[in-house]
Parts: structure tokens; C-alpha cells; sequence
């Protein structure tokens, strides 16, 4: 008689023919595993921005003024800012949302406006935007 996954012989085994049923136990590996959810919609939405700059503490400077005159309004749940490595004077940010409609709304605040101004000011150049959804994510 062939055994389920999760069937196990009785450790008497010869005196039953039956096996029973145990609960095996599980292994974590401390991964939190996220996908789409019902329907289709992504978990969250990202907006990636890519630039250059000299400039870089009046651009965090400008950032946090922003934070401050958004506290409480904007609706951003995550951000982080990353220098590249590899590229001098090249950084990433990316900003997370809840979704993408929040992101819009986001966008719309006068004091985003207001912070796109002057953070394209203190690019060298035209940053590179990214609207991404999230499909697939996992905390490791």
C-alpha cells in the first residue's frame, strides 16, 4: 500500500499493517514569500529613480525638507537612497507605495511638485524613472 507525503508507518510497524498519520515537522528557512495577490493586483508598487549628482547633500537636504512638509500626507511607506559603486556620482532611489493609485496621489501633493523641482535642479542631467509593479517579493 503505497504512503501519502505526510503518511508514516507506526514504529511497531510489524504488528500493524496500517499506517497513520502524523504531522511532520516543518523547517523555516526565514523566508517570507509574497506574490500577486487575488485577482491579479501586485502586492505594492516601486518607482525607481535613477541620476546623477554633485550635489548630493543639497539633494538630501531637499529630501528632508520634503519629509517634513509631507508628514502625516504623503503616501510613501518606504524609501531608500543608494549610491552606485561602480558610476561616480550616480545614485538610486527607490520608493515604495502601497499601490500605484497611492503613488499618483502621492505625486499630486503640491509639496511633491514643489521637491521634483528642485530635485531635477540638483541632477547633472535628466534622471531616469522606472514605474514598476511588484510581482513577486521575499524577505530573506
Amino acid at each position: 500500500m503505497p504512503l501519502s507525503r505526510r503518511a508514516r508507518w507506526r514504529p511497531d510497524a510489524s504488528a500493524h499493517s496500517r499506517p497513520y498519520r502524523t504531522r511532520l515537522p516543518t523547517v523555516s528557512l526565514g523566508l517570507s514569500i509574497t506574490t500577486h495577490a487575488a485577482r491579479g493586483r501586485p502586492v505594492t508598487f516601486i518607482q525607481t529613480i535613477e541620476f546623477k549628482t554633485k550635489r548630493i547633500d543639497q539633494l538630501k537636504e531637499a529630501l528632508e525638507e520634503w519629509l517634513e512638509a509631507t508628514n502625516g500626507k504623503r503616501a510613501a511607506t518606504r524609501g531608500l537612497m543608494a549610491e552606485d559603486r561602480d558610476s561616480a556620482d550616480t545614485y538610486l532611489m527607490i520608493v515604495e507605495f502601497a499601490s500605484y493609485d497611492e503613488a499618483m496621489a502621492n505625486s499630486k501633493l503640491p509639496e511633491t511638485s514643489r521637491y521634483a523641482e528642485k530635485f531635477e535642479s540638483l541632477c547633472d542631467g535628466k534622471p531616469t524613472f522606472r514605474n514598476l509593479d511588484v510581482v513577486h517579493q521575499e524577505q530573506m
